[in-house]
């Protein structure tokens, strides 16, 4: 397994460090940075967490999905 120098971490934007800590490599617990429902369904939340992933959770279990990052630059 390759490691990166704190140098080369840096440089790596959230949606990276996001793809890597759900590929295992690096394993920080995730928190909750900003929440909010859906006006009018409740049930509906989203939650922005510190490392730039957006989850949704549309039912009143705690089913989470990942939403696809956003993208950078002239996407």
């Amino acid at each position: 397994m390759q490691t990166q120098t704190p140098q080369q971490t840096a440089k790596v934007g959230p949606s990276e460090l996001a793809a890597r800590q759900d590929a295992g490599r690096e394993k920080s617990p995730r928190k909750i940075i900003q929440i909010v429902s859906m006006r009018g369904i409740p049930e509906a939340v989203y939650a922005l967490c510190d490392d730039g992933t957006l989850w949704h959770n549309y039912t009143t279990n705690e089913h989470w999905v990942k939403m696809p990052p956003i993208p950078h630059g002239d996407a």
